[in-house]
């Protein structure tokens, strides 16, 4: 019930009702969901359910299964793989250390082939210490590139660590979202067309305006300026 209704009821003012609140220790709970919570919910409950989403997004298992039944959510068996950084562990130090790695050393890419639409996270470095303590924090798997096999003998072999389940994408990438800055916009992009992915399935071809938004990335991905 708004205050307004709670002061009208009782004959008080407003401030004399929040002062009162305050002296019995009562809290109102916060019933407004938001965007973003919104967002995960309709991401990951289908194939997660209550008790991860919950923990995600600091609400009760019952307010979860409720909120999901009244906007028509239904369980479904999609694959999402949890990491330090999606059960909401990774402390600021290591938001910060893969923000870095991204930033400097990574790359959010979006392709269509054959139709399929390809979406990834890719972080790519000679020294695989580093990727493993990444993948300890973000997840993924971790490709070896031999350089001998491409005929550079003298260079070391390079290592990549990548995401391209498009849930797990989805939900890492809002949690690293507003820490970005030069990859801002590839983020943005590529949460946008991971949405349109994920609120028509899984099997439907790729269409025109994830072609569109796929074309936007991959320009901002373009190295140097051409003249």
């Amino acid at each position: 019930m708004p205050l307004s209704q709670i002061a009208e009821k009782l004959k008080r003012t407003e401030d004399a009702i929040k002062t009162k609140a305050v002296f019995l220790k009562i809290k109102r709970r916060n019933n407004y969901w938001t965007d973003d919570e919104l967002r995960i919910l309709k991401a990951i409950y289908p194939s997660q359910g209550a008790k991860i989403v919950s923990g995600m997004i600091n609400r009760s298992y019952h307010a979860t299964i409720y909120k999901a039944k009244l906007i028509g959510i239904r369980r479904e068996f999609m694959e999402i793989i949890p990491s330090k950084l999606i059960n909401g562990k990774a402390n600021d130090f290591e938001v910060g250390f893969i923000i870095g790695l991204i930033e400097g050393e990574g790359c959010l890419s979006a392709s269509v082939s054959a139709g399929k639409l390809d979406l990834i996270l890719q972080i790519a470095n000679t020294n695989r210490q580093l990727l493993e303590k990444a993948q300890e924090i973000i997840g993924g798997k971790i490709y070896c590139q031999h350089q001998s096999h491409l005929g550079h003998m003298n260079c070391k072999d390079a290592y990549k660590l990548k995401i391209s389940s498009i849930k797990t994408l989805y939900v890492t990438l809002l949690k690293l979202q507003t820490h970005f800055i030069g990859k801002r916009k590839q983020c943005d992009l590529l949460l946008d067309i991971c949405e349109c992915k994920l609120s028509r399935g899984r099997h439907n071809l790729t269409t025109n305006k994830e072609k569109e938004i796929s074309i936007q990335i991959r320009a901002l991905n373009k190295r140097g300026v051409r003249v």
